[in-house]
Formats: C-alpha cells, structure tokens, sequence
C-alpha cells in the first residue's frame, strides 16, 4: 500500500517556479532515454518525470535513482506547482 505524503507552497496565476511541493512515496522502479527520467512509485500507475531541460538537477536525479532498490521510502521535490502537477514532474529525488 502507497502511502504519500505532500506539503505545497503555492500562488495562482502563471507558473510560479518558485511554488513548490514535497511528496513522500514508495520507489518502485525507473527508466532514462537520456532525454526524460521516469520514476515509477507505489499506488500510481503513471511515473513522475524529469526533463533534461533542468540541466544539473537532471543528472542528479539520474545518479540518486541508480542507487535506489524497490521498496525504498523517497522524498521528491517539484517546481512550478501552481501549474504543474507533483503527480507528474520533479527536479529532485532523494532517500528518506
């Protein structure tokens, strides 16, 4: 069972990139073209992204999830929530 936790600081309007969320989940499995990162997570079917066009937040990303076993507890950050959903985009992932 999923259980994921958020916290979301955020204003209307345009994309705020400054408005951003926490969510606790479940790690599951990923997989990277090079171009998008996906990360799957218990209880969603879809996987969070994260685009290349964050250049550095990318690779990061790249790096914790090689090092991640199913099962792990994960905390993931999102940018821009205003607009775009934590249930589908994130900048930065890492172990609780």
């Amino acid at each position: 069972m999923s259980r994921m936790k958020e916290s979301i600081n955020s204003n209307s309007g345009s994309v705020n990139w400054s408005a951003e969320s926490t969510t606790e989940a479940i790690f599951k499995h990923y997989e990277d073209d090079g171009r998008i990162l996906k990360v799957y997570i218990e209880g969603q079917g879809s996987p969070i992204k994260c685009t290349s066009n964050h250049t550095g937040d990318y690779q990061l990303a790249v790096g914790y999830v090689k090092d991640l076993y199913p099962g792990e507890k994960i905390t993931y950050y999102s940018r821009g929530v205003n607009v775009y959903s934590s249930k589908e985009w994130f900048y930065k992932i890492e172990r609780r």
